[in-house]
């Protein structure tokens, strides 16, 4: 479903957005409409597998990420704009409502606020199936809600304040000081792992620190950055320069690795 929006969406909106030929806005418009039903489950979030043509009902729906969950506003709320047909602003807030209301449904995670797991349970927002990992492989969702806020002018200010919480949330949690070669200071991105309790026991495990990179982690700096700009956050536009510096080589890398990190200052368990 994401690439879907993001691809195919995207590129037909923007088509109009620069040509405003009709047949573009047409064909935007008829794509919309097949996905519209994926949003049709019982948390609003946007089922991540679906068939045109059939309607989800509210039916149970897979696991999706978090990247799928909160990474298809934008191109829906532009084509609200464009139609000023609500339908497509109205899917997307409640996946964006269900985000922002996700840590009163789960206390524990209140420790680690604004901060989303990397996948959620699209049939029941209850339950978060084992292993919680919180990390920036959903970094799109955290991008996105920076974008929403300049896409509608600041005129909502939910939107603002979601990123500037996931952004304290994000360099409190998911940052960490390391080495790089040449003696400058960076910073490298990983993930926080809450492991579930196993049967029989009263407290959770505790949680732990891994440091790793991916593709998706190189968008953390510029993120920052911008974010410094456009929400006035100075020690963001340090925090991110810092992490472009200890980015993914230039070279053919692998797609995911580990790397090594200063001792994390802050390790939290669920209680």
């Amino acid at each position: 479903m994401l690439p879907i929006v993001t691809r195919y969406l995207g590129s037909l909106i923007s088509a109009y957005d620069l040509t405003h030929d009709p047949l573009m806005r047409q064909r935007a418009v008829d794509l919309a409409d097949w996905l519209l039903p994926a949003f049709a489950t019982r948390s609003g979030l946007v089922t991540g597998q679906y068939a045109l043509g059939h309607h989800p009902n509210g039916r149970e729906a897979p696991m999706i990420s978090l990247a799928e969950a909160g990474s298809l506003s934008l191109e829906l709320t532009r084509l609200f704009q464009i139609t000023r047909d609500k339908r497509y602003f109205e899917a997307v807030s409640r996946s964006t409502d269900f985000l922002d209301s996700w840590h009163v449904l789960h206390p524990g995670a209140q420790k680690i606020k604004a901060l989303w797991p990397q996948a959620l349970n699209v049939s029941d927002p209850n339950c978060t199936l084992g292993l919680g990992v919180y990390g920036i492989q959903g970094a799109t969702n955290f991008d996105y809600l920076m974008k929403m806020h300049l896409l509608l002018s600041g005129a909502q200010g939910q939107y603002r304040r979601m990123y500037e919480a996931a952004a304290s949330g994000i360099t409190r949690f998911l940052l960490r000081p390391a080495a790089v070669v040449g003696g400058l200071d960076g910073v490298v991105a990983g993930d926080m792992h809450y492991p579930d309790k196993e049967d029989g026991e009263d407290e959770y495990p505790p949680s732990f620190y891994a440091s790793r990179l991916d593709q998706a982690s190189a968008f953390a700096g510029g993120m920052l950055a911008i974010g410094a700009k456009v929400f006035s956050r100075p020690t963001d536009l340090i925090t991110g320069v810092k992490v472009r510096i200890a980015g993914l080589p230039r070279l053919i890398s692998p797609t995911s690795f580990h790397t090594n990190s200063l001792p994390p200052s802050f390790v939290a368990c669920f209680s």
